[in-house]
Order: structure tokens, then sequence, then C-alpha cells
């Protein structure tokens, strides 16, 4: 009997360890969604920033003109995220994804409107996208993006002279990120609220518009994150909000693009590349889109 007792304490002991061997830390998970929202504080405005830049410095007064300039159209951008971050959570807490890589290609699509000015020569643009949760094997994504701008033209693009405008303008990006197989999860939701200024000259010759701008945004960013791996156990389950250095537009950006429109009668396509100067060299925090539009 005593045998028998002291073998069902050895395998007591052993499973304990092994449990206790198998049990994430929470630190690491932490500091994990922390560098994450890090990551994503300064690649989400950039990728969907991009969505509002029409290729003319300035589009023209809506009143008093001859014909009014408008413009409405859709677009879309791509950029580089490193999301090692997100492997090395999903790593601790022992789960495997399709798509949860040290890096992914993020994409973004929006709406845009922009109303040229009444008698002063400024324009004001709108950019939206609401998107319902997206499903990639395990995984649901869902994105929310608004903003608006306003932008002044210093100069306007004439027979010999470029048109040239400064801005000024604000911007939100939601991305949710949910994970549920098996009983685990996996949330993190973020919300990036951004003010940017810029700057931008543009010459249209003919059918093309050339154009080239800087851009200087501050961000604050707000992460909630939770992971449960349906144990019951509060060893595997915790929940918390990210304090990284976003908060208090702490998170600043310096940004050139530099892109192209295609003019054809009433329709735009435009093309154009933003780099992060802050990041230089590192291929996360450059981006591309693609714009097309109606505008007079």
């Amino acid at each position: 009997m005593k045998k028998i007792i002291a073998t069902i304490m050895m395998m007591a002991a052993f499973a304990g360890a092994a449990f206790a061997n198998s049990t994430p830390d929470k630190s690491k998970i932490k500091k994990g969604f922390d560098d994450l929202g890090t990551s994503f504080a300064s690649a989400l405005p950039q990728v969907t920033g991009m969505q509002n830049i029409y290729a003319d410095a300035f589009i023209g007064k809506i009143f008093p003109t001859a014909i009014p300039h408008f413009g409405a159209g859709i677009n879309a951008s791509l950029i580089k995220v490193d999301t090692s971050a997100l492997n090395d959570i999903f790593d601790e807490l022992d789960l495997s994804a399709d798509g949860v890589n040290n890096s992914m290609y993020l994409p973004s699509a929006s709406a845009d409107i922009r109303v040229g000015g009444v008698l002063l020569p400024f324009d004001v643009g709108f950019v939206f996208l609401k998107t319902p949760s997206i499903n990639i094997s395990d995984i649901s994504l869902g994105f929310t993006t608004f903003g608006v701008d306003v932008r002044y033209a210093i100069l306007e693009d004439g027979l010999v002279t470029p048109g040239l405008s400064v801005g000024l303008g604000y911007l939100y990006n939601g991305l949710d990120f949910d994970y549920n197989s098996h009983g685990a999860k996996v949330n993190y939701d973020i919300g990036v609220h951004s003010i940017y200024t810029t700057v931008q000259v543009s010459k249209n010759f003919f059918v093309i518009t050339p154009f080239a701008g800087a851009r200087f945004m501050v961000s604050s960013q707000t992460v909630d994150w939770s992971w449960d791996l349906g144990t019951g156990n509060a060893a595997t389950r915790d929940s918390g909000t990210c304090s990284s250095d976003g908060y208090d537009f702490g998170n600043i950006q310096t940004q050139l693009y530099a892109g192209c429109g295609l003019n054809l009668v009433v329709f735009q396509a435009t093309a154009s590349v933003m780099a992060d100067l802050a990041h230089a060299g590192d291929s996360k925090v450059f981006s591309g889109a693609l714009s097309f539009r109606f505008k007079m």
C-alpha cells in the first residue's frame, strides 16, 4: 500500500511539474501585446492615411467657378507590418494559426470624398471604411477608418507655377483581431487617433499629374487584449490594456510620399508610395496605394 501511495504522489508531482512548465508566462504575453501595439500604431495611420491623398495639391473651388470642383472614389493600399510580437504570443500560448507570422502585409481599402472650397482656395476631404468581420481560417479581422482634412492652396496650378498646398487633418483607425479555436481565444482591439499636417506640390501636364509631399503626424492609441486557453484555470487566461509609447500623442512620424495621377476626362487614377523617416531603412514602414476617382 505504501508503494502505491508513493507512486501516486510521484505521478501527481510529475503532473504538477508538467502543468507548471506548460503554463504561459503572462509577463511575456503582456510585453508581446505592448510591442504589437507599437507596430500597429505606426502602420495603421500610414496605410489608411495614403488613401486620402489626391494627385492635385488643390482641386479648386466649388463656388464661385464655372465648373464646381469635387471628387469621389475608392482606394486600396498595402503596408508590411512587423508582427513578430503576435507570433511570440502564439508560441507562448502554444497555439498555431494560418497567417500568424513574423511579418504580414496589411491591406486596407476605403472610400473618399473631396469638395472644393467656397470663395477661398481650400478643399475638404473625407475618408471612411467599416468592414464586417473578415474570417481567415481561425482568425477574424475587422477594420474601421474615418478621417477628415482641410487643405489651403498657397499656389494654384497655373500655366507655369505648380500647385502648392498645406493641410491639417484627423484620422481614426480601428483594428479588431479575434482568434477562436478548440476553446482557446485571443482578442486584440486597437484604436489609433492621429493628427497631422501636410505640405504637397503637384503639376498638371495634360494627362498626368506628378506630385510629392510630406506629412508630420502624432498619434495616440488605446489597446485592449485578452486570452483564454479554455481550461477554466486562472493561470491560463488574462486580459489588460496596452501601455505602449503611443499614449498621449507620443508616437511621432515624419513621412514623405510621391506619386502620379493619370487623368482621363473626368476620371483620375493615382499611384503613390510613402516612407516613414523615423524608421528609415525598415521595410515595415514603406507603403503603397492605388486610387480610382471621379473628379471635376
